[in-house]
């Protein structure tokens, strides 16, 4: 099928060979090219309509593969994101079962740490009083 230019270009010549047969009298012909020239106006007006349809699908198109393409871009962000998450999820599981371990083994050995102080108090509270039991005894002694 011809394009709109090509239509109104063919349009341009039947009106001049309308006129032409209306100048030479020849007014059955004429009529017959006025037909021609009104089809031909009809079927430029659909090609123009179907040149916008086209161009408003062709836009649509483009419109549609931006879309997708946006569409695929926002679903590797949501994987990445999401595996992202998967392995800070595992790792804040990983330092909690870690804290209470460690916690576990704090608890285990708070009795030690305590018998530990108490002992070490004990000693120095004997070597104190040792220390001053002797200096007592000197200054008994010498009375």
């Amino acid at each position: 099928m011809l394009n709109a230019l090509e239509m109104k270009e063919k349009l341009q010549e039947l009106k001049a060979d309308a006129q032409n047969l209306l100048n030479e009298n020849k007014v059955k012909d004429a009529e017959a090219k006025t037909l021609e020239v009104k089809i031909l106006n009809a079927q430029i007006e659909i090609q123009e309509k179907l040149d916008l349809a086209n161009e408003e699908v062709g836009d649509l198109k483009d419109d549609i593969t931006k879309k997708d393409e946006k569409i695929n871009e926002l679903t590797t962000n949501l994987e990445n994101l999401t595996t992202e998450k998967e392995e800070l999820m595992n790792k804040f599981t990983d330092s909690t079962d870690k804290i209470t371990e460690l916690n576990e083994k704090v608890n285990k050995m708070q009795p030690i740490v305590d018998e530990h102080n108490k002992q070490k108090y004990e000693k120095e509270l004997n070597d104190a009083k040792d220390e001053y039991k002797a200096k007592f005894e000197r200054v008994n002694g010498l009375e």
